[in-house]
């Protein structure tokens, strides 16, 4: 009797054991699976991907608000070269990942705005009334493929930032894209006539 109390014992011991150390957190199950798949951003969709002609028309009201406030350093003919050649602009959109990260649209007469492809990070990245940007290989590019490293690893976080910077990101987005772009041409017609 001792001995089969002793194979109880030892049984129920290692059932103990056994169990205790298999909590139901450590067992992957499907509802698991899909909460971790939901905390991955998202900031790739239909709202918020921003079109190549998309980019073209915000980096045209970038550039004719710059005009508006002063910020430019010729008042005369550098704006109206902008209006006019922005169908003739060139555009590069730099992907990583089969994801588009930013468009650099360049202008025929000199100039680029290099606009988000995500309206979930600022619109404006970097910009120039006179030079082209021209993307090259990393070593003729040296600190520039840092800053464009970094700003890549912006986009693809910008899920994370914080509600206050959203807002200001939101915030930006629509300074360009409530314009009425085609007003805003007759506009500047008009007042190149009267100069």
């Amino acid at each position: 009797m001792s001995e089969k109390f002793f194979i109880r014992l030892t049984f129920t011991v290692f059932a103990a054991l056994f169990f205790a150390c298999n909590s139901k957190e450590d067992v992957p199950t499907a509802d698991r699976d899909v909460a971790v798949e939901r905390e991955i951003p998202a900031i790739y969709n239909s709202e918020t991907l921003v079109s190549q002609e998309k980019a073209i028309d915000i980096s045209s009201v970038f550039f004719s608000q710059k005009f508006e406030s002063g910020d430019m350093k010729t008042r005369s003919g550098k704006l109206q070269s902008f209006v006019t050649s922005a169908s003739k602009a060139s555009i590069e959109t730099i992907v990583e990942d089969s994801s588009p990260l930013m468009h650099v649209v360049n202008y025929p007469e000199g100039g680029f705005v290099i606009v988000s492809a995500t309206r979930s990070y600022f619109p404006i990245l970097a910009y120039s009334e006179d030079n082209n940007f021209v993307l090259a290989s990393e070593e003729e590019m040296r600190g520039l493929t840092v800053w464009l490293d970094e700003t890549k690893a912006a986009i693809r976080s910008s899920d994370s930032l914080d509600d206050e910077t959203k807002g200001r990101i939101r915030m930006e987005w629509r300074s360009y894209e409530t314009i009425d772009f085609d007003n805003m041409i007759a506009t500047w017609i008009q007042q190149w006539i009267y100069l």
